[in-house]
């Protein structure tokens, strides 16, 4: 694939009846209307304005010496806008013109996020690399729809996500955290940022100057209230992100206890705020990680009969997932005792009924002081056959 390729990939989510559910690889330099029609443009907009009112966006311009401007829209209309930026795409509007949205409505909830991963540093194969290792990442969530392109002369990307419903913006939050620590990076102004922030109020606006989209543009991110910092929601959301899929409830909610109480300075929250936070984000998780499970998955997963048993799926799968080819892997059973927790005998046992359900097969005993016991996840999908490239 060349360098600076645009990549659109749409799964399960279905935003409109004009976006099709598959993969495009398009060459450096091509705009979005080599993909979208201007119906298709409009789709997308009416997604990123989260159910806010429709003036409730940014117009991006330049004045009259080139200069790029931004503005808070009051009296213009989105799909009027939208249509002007779309006309400036493929080179038609007599003066041009951008758009913008902000990830948030007045509820605190939204349909998409994104990661701006930039190069300001001229590391054009570090951004590259971030950019496919979190593609490929969020590739496997078919509950998403994902469009990751280039943001311009930089060598910067953009990756956008959508989810079909709302959510709140803790539940992004949490998820880009956990994205951004998976690939490898960390979040960062001028290396990986991530949309929504936990910016209070109405937070940050994202466009692109050129309005193709990322594929020839240069990112701007606009804020509209004080920088935020790290609060204890942020850190809050960042623990979950980064344990939902390593542990169970209990578990979790222990280690999210351990923070508030080891905060220094103490945080404004009671103990109980925090902890009724830390159950909204990690509800939004489980929703957010159920959306991913296949059908076979899914149907064996509502077999199982108690919250210790579902945890234990959930990790379980994880580790799977970390095996090369589909091949077997290590179960210890003392380590999933401490992530639910269990006792030894309760994580054999449960070992067992996965096995006699139909989720697992032991393929290697274990060897005391020496080998774990070692098995194979029998839900696996099957590979699927290549999907055909438009060029």
């Amino acid at each position: 694939m060349p360098r600076g390729a645009m990549v659109q990939q749409a799964h399960a989510l279905r935003l409109g009846p004009q976006l099709a559910t598959n993969c495009y690889f398009v060459g450096h330099g091509q705009k979005a209307d080599a993909i979208w029609s201007c119906a298709d443009f409009q789709t997308i907009r009416g997604w990123m304005l989260n159910g806010n009112d429709p003036h409730h966006f940014l117009l991006a311009y330049r004045d009259k010496n080139g200069a790029p401007k931004y503005a808070k829209s009051r009296t213009r209309d989105a799909e009027k806008i939208a249509a002007w930026a779309y006309d400036t795409i493929r080179g038609t509007a007599k003066e041009k013109t951008g758009i913008g949205f902000y990830p948030r409505n007045p509820e605190g909830m939204t349909r998409w996020g994104a990661l701006d991963i930039d190069a300001h540093d001229g590391n054009r194969d570090r951004a590259r690399d971030l950019a496919f290792k979190a593609f490929a990442l969020l590739n496997r969530h078919e509950s998403l729809w994902i469009i990751l392109g280039t943001s311009g002369q930089s060598g910067g990307w953009h990756l956008f996500i959508f989810a079909r419903d709302l959510h709140p913006i803790a539940e992004w939050v949490a998820l880009l955290h956990e994205v951004v620590e998976k690939i490898g990076a960390r979040v960062q102004k001028g290396l990986v940022e991530i949309l929504p922030n936990d910016a209070r109020g109405v937070g940050y606006g994202i466009k692109e100057r050129n309005c193709s989209l990322g594929t020839r543009s240069t990112p701007y991110v606009e804020q509209q209230t004080l920088p935020s910092t790290s609060t204890r929601h942020e850190q809050l959301a960042k623990l979950v992100g980064h344990i939902f899929h390593q542990v169970g409830l209990s578990v979790g909610r222990e280690n999210a206890r351990l923070q508030y109480l080891e905060a220094n300075p103490s945080p404004v929250a009671t103990l109980d705020e925090h902890l009724s936070e830390f159950e909204r984000l990690w509800d939004g998780m489980q929703r957010l990680w159920l959306g991913t499970l296949s059908i076979h998955e899914r149907a064996k997963y509502d077999e199982l009969t108690t919250d210790n048993e579902r945890d234990a799926f959930k990790i379980v799968r994880g580790w799977s997932r970390t095996a090369d080819n589909g091949s077997d892997f290590k179960l210890h059973a003392k380590s999933l005792a401490r992530r639910i927790p269990l006792t030894l005998a309760g994580a054999c046992n449960t070992r067992k009924k996965f096995c006699s359900l139909g989720i697992l097969k032991q393929t290697a005993a274990y060897v005391p002081h020496k080998l774990a016991a070692r098995y194979h996840w029998l839900l696996a999908e099957p590979a699927k056959k290549p999907r055909a490239r438009a060029r």
